[in-house]
């Protein structure tokens, strides 16, 4: 089980860090994506927003691609990263030589020169990550009540629309980085 190279040179990665790092592997032979956590990282209440990303981001891509996610697909791996900064081991940056993607839901370095493959991705927090389940649930044509609320600028007072957002962009480019490298 999980022989290919990018399940070695993930782990990597996941070295970087001090917790809140998760290397997450779709298993074709079981049909699951499974979250792979180093020993040695600390046990925070801070993972949960790590677990809630995962377990919005695994559905999510189901049901966005659901023909890639089947037992007669192949594996894929995914370095995923949550909280409200990189929990990076500081003696560990500047890391510049990453290749593989990491998907960090929360806040990233301004300066991509810090961790140059390090992708920020939606807070796992109810007015950001589960806006797009409910974006992605009803076929991309509906805003979350958060998102809508009176204190908000948004929609036909600026001629705004939700996909206009820069986020939304952002998600939807990791998806189609996720269909490309599938």
């Amino acid at each position: 089980m999980f022989t290919s190279y990018a399940t070695i040179s993930n782990l990597l990665l996941i070295s970087l860090s001090s917790i809140a790092t998760t290397q997450t592997v779709y298993d074709p032979s079981s049909d699951k994506f499974i979250a792979l956590y180093n020993k040695d990282h600390q046990w925070k209440n801070g993972n949960r927003k790590l677990w809630k990303a995962l377990r919005k981001f695994t559905y999510m891509l189901r049901r966005v691609f659901p023909d890639r996610f089947t037992p007669t697909q192949s594996e894929l791996v995914i370095p995923i990263g949550s909280g409200d900064y990189p929990h990076v081991i500081p003696t560990k940056l500047p890391h510049t030589n990453g290749i593989a993607p990491v998907l960090m839901f929360g806040s990233a370095f301004r300066d991509p020169q810090m961790y140059s493959n390090m992708i920020a991705m939606p807070m796992p927090e109810n007015h950001h990550l589960d806006c797009f389940l409910e974006w992605v649930e009803h076929d991309y044509s509906t805003v979350c009540d958060l998102l809508q609320s009176g204190a908000l600028v948004f929609g036909e007072e600026e001629g705004l629309e939700y996909d206009t957002l820069i986020v939304s962009h952002v998600f939807v480019l990791c998806i189609s980085c996720v269909s490309f490298v599938c």
